[in-house]
């Protein structure tokens, strides 16, 4: 994992409820499906984003969100010359108005 130890990482589990099986260890699919349910990935999640610079360029760019379940439904800025410009299907809106 992260450097921890494996029971520090089997009380944080166990919070979420009981995994595994004593003295076995986890299924790691069965582990990963409950994390993910757990953490929200299992379904989609609408985002925007603020600010339509390089690095809002970049992120709306970025295939690996609509695999982790974000959809990228809007981008905003407040500055004029890229209100109105094209992002593929998105238009830059105006930050003022959300």
């Amino acid at each position: 994992m992260v450097g921890l130890p494996p029971h520090r990482c089997e009380k944080d589990l166990s919070l979420f409820g009981s995994f595994g099986k004593r003295g076995l260890g986890y299924a790691v699919p069965e582990l990963s499906a409950k994390l993910r349910e757990i953490l929200g990935l299992g379904k989609q999640w609408r985002v925007c984003i603020i600010g339509a610079g390089k690095i809002g360029a970049a992120l709306a760019r970025y295939r690996g969100f609509a695999e982790r379940g974000f959809v990228v439904t809007g981008v905003y800025d407040s500055d004029e010359a890229k209100i109105g410009k094209r992002w593929e299907l998105l238009t830059v809106g105006d930050r003022s108005q959300i």
